[in-house]
């Protein structure tokens, strides 16, 4: 970490930020920032906003948010936003680690570019130049077709799984590691309390892909209510989530505090990511979970979890100990997972204890920052 400390760490989250619609993919960046500043290195994070330039400050990291266009969907919207001030580049030009996150954007594609001719014209000066650029993948983004050419320019990709590895590796292999994702065990923790509660809970972005309606199909005949909390952002999935619901076990909540998040996660018997390859609509989809940190929040709270065997999320859960894998589009074993749980408390427990344990072992975000320095430092040895 020596060779760290004088250099400056930019992270660079193309997100538009709207803080009630943020899912892992948006926390990810600022939470990993954090933690490695908390290493007392230089570190920065550059996000975007529909509002003018401003800053903001967590402990010692700080954040600037640029002004950005994200009205031209499909190509430019919050997720693959424009620039509007250029004045970013700066920022970048005077680091020496630059964090890129999500791959297949325009804010990526154009930082990579940038520092691409910084170094070719500067190339007789190596002092002057960004040492290393790393890439760390959320899924998704924009329309941009030349991503190839792109990660040939980048020294390493630090992801969030082994699945999402894959989509890697054809560039060469020995840029890619596997850092995963993380939680604040102080933020979500067991509360001595709260009691639990014949519930079962869903948290992320209400979405075709989430595979909800397996969920609520496997609760229909159980002694439970099903929570589902997270924004609704497909209009006519939740219309076709309520109307399967013919027992009245569903309970909405859009928008929830961080507080109350973690007394759902408590007071819940298990906590379900149900995601899917191929949606209600017939509609495939590749990444639907590159990890699911959401599992992590919940075994942090020594809550149990049931994941579908999709994406990296059967990496992080393993089977009949913190929780179980199931596969995707399978209702009835939704509920035989569920009704195990309800009716073995013990072992629900069990499972809950060794989901807490798993996570402060591997999972925190602390974890996830040395794992994130780690490589850093071979990929500056390797430059």
């Amino acid at each position: 970490m020596m060779k760290l400390k004088d250099l400056k760490i930019v992270h660079v989250s193309p997100k538009v930020i709207r803080y009630n619609k943020l899912g892992g993919g948006e926390r990810y960046p600022q939470n990993l920032a954090e933690a490695i500043s908390n290493f007392g290195l230089n570190t920065s994070l550059i996000t975007f906003s529909s509002n003018k330039m401003h800053f903001d400050t967590i402990g010692d990291l700080v954040i600037k948010k640029y002004r950005a266009l994200e009205i031209l969907s499909p190509l430019i919207y919050e997720y693959n936003p424009f620039p509007l001030s250029l004045s970013f580049f700066k920022d970048l030009e005077d680091s020496d680690i630059i964090h890129l996150h999500q791959f297949r954007t325009l804010v990526t594609s154009m930082s990579v570019l940038f520092i691409s001719l910084t170094k070719l014209f500067k190339r007789f000066d190596r002092n002057k130049e960004p040492k290393i650029v790393v890439v760390t993948d959320h899924g998704g983004g924009g329309l941009v077709h030349f991503s190839y050419l792109i990660g040939r320019y980048v020294n390493g990709f630090l992801l969030v799984s082994q699945f999402s590895a894959k989509r890697f590796l054809k560039f060469k292999k020995n840029k890619i590691y596997i850092i995963y994702g993380g939680v604040s065990p102080d933020n979500f923790h067991p509360i001595d309390n709260v009691e639990k509660e014949n519930k079962v809970l869903f948290v992320g972005r209400i979405l075709p892909h989430k595979g909800c309606e397996y969920l609520v199909k496997a609760v229909q005949d159980l002694n439970v209510k099903l929570c589902l909390i997270g924004p609704p952002l497909h209009q006519q999935y939740l219309k076709f989530l309520k109307s399967i619901d013919k027992n009245n076990k569903i309970i909405f909540k859009f928008n929830i505090s961080d507080k109350d998040l973690v007394r759902e996660y408590n007071s819940s018997v298990v906590t379900v990511l149900p995601s899917v390859y191929v949606d209600c609509y017939g509609k495939f989809h590749r990444e639907p979970e590159l990890l699911g940190l959401v599992l992590l929040e919940s075994m942090a709270c020594e809550t149990p979890v049931i994941c579908t065997n999709v994406g990296g999320m059967p990496e992080i859960v393993e089977n009949g100990v913190d929780g179980f894998v199931v596969q995707p589009n399978d209702s009835l074993e939704i509920k035989r997972k569920i009704q195990y749980l309800v009716e073995n408390p013990d072992e629900t427990r069990k499972m809950g204890r060794n989901g807490r344990k798993k996570i402060l072992e591997k999972y925190t975000w602390k974890k996830v920052a040395e794992r994130c320095i780690k490589a850093y430092i071979e990929l500056l040895e390797k430059d």
